[in-house]
């Protein structure tokens, strides 16, 4: 039985975008809760509970219309992703961050929102894995719509801008830009102190974007 529910689970990754009246995810979940759940315990295989994981975010949409799901889904985050924010091990920290950039902004605990804070500020200020520094920089767009979240990130303000920027120059990812956007909104007042820092660097993206697109566009020239 459990190896059918997981394969069904595999599968049903696969089928996302192939739903019809007579399949719905979010009902699978809800019947297969306690088999998901033993998976994120923390002795479990990392690989299935990194896989529980995965699942849980490709799951969004389904989970967002079954209603026993979203019930329960803060307590699930709370108990087994947590956590995750301090594993030895990359990809479930990086996984555990998709989470929150997936349901952040949906009703949890003021508790569970500290908590993220703390674990997702820690990942984008002090992982040593990129992968990890730029799901964290998406994360916070998500978490920022609770109003204790922006309480708790305002005296960070400074060092999340500093990663933020040192990402940009380093990746060209336009979800970082929007996240950016995203947080410069949120903290319209208090940005004053970073502006023209923020200028510079955006000025200095901008630039190395154009000069990029150029050279390609004269490759391509060249090339034709």
């Amino acid at each position: 039985m459990a190896t059918d529910v997981w394969v069904g689970f595999t599968e049903l990754g696969s089928k996302l975008e192939k739903k019809s009246i007579s399949y719905e995810p979010g009902i699978f979940f809800f019947q297969n809760m306690n088999y998901i759940q033993s998976k994120l315990e923390e002795s479990g295989n990392p690989l299935e509970k990194e896989l529980a994981m995965y699942l849980i975010c490709q799951l969004r949409t389904p989970i967002s219309r079954c209603k026993q799901v979203k019930k329960i889904l803060p307590t699930l985050i709370a108990k087994y992703v947590i956590p995750e924010f301090n594993n030895d091990i990359m990809f479930l920290r990086a996984r555990a961050v998709d989470i929150f950039t997936e349901y952040g902004s949906m009703e949890l605990d003021i508790e569970v929102v500290r908590k993220a804070v703390e674990g997702i500020y820690l990942c984008l200020t002090k992982d040593s894995y990129p992968l990890v520094r730029i799901k964290a920089a998406l994360a916070f767009n998500c978490i920022l719509k609770h109003k204790t979240a922006k309480d708790l990130v305002q005296p960070l303000l400074k060092d999340i801008l500093t990663v933020y920027l040192q990402l940009l120059d380093s990746y060209d990812l336009e979800n970082i830009v929007n996240s950016l956007e995203s947080i410069v909104e949120d903290f319209a007042e208090e940005i004053g102190p970073f502006a023209l820092e923020l200028i510079k660097h955006l000025t200095k993206l901008f630039f190395k974007l154009f000069n990029k697109d150029a050279e390609q566009a004269n490759n391509e020239d060249y090339d034709g």
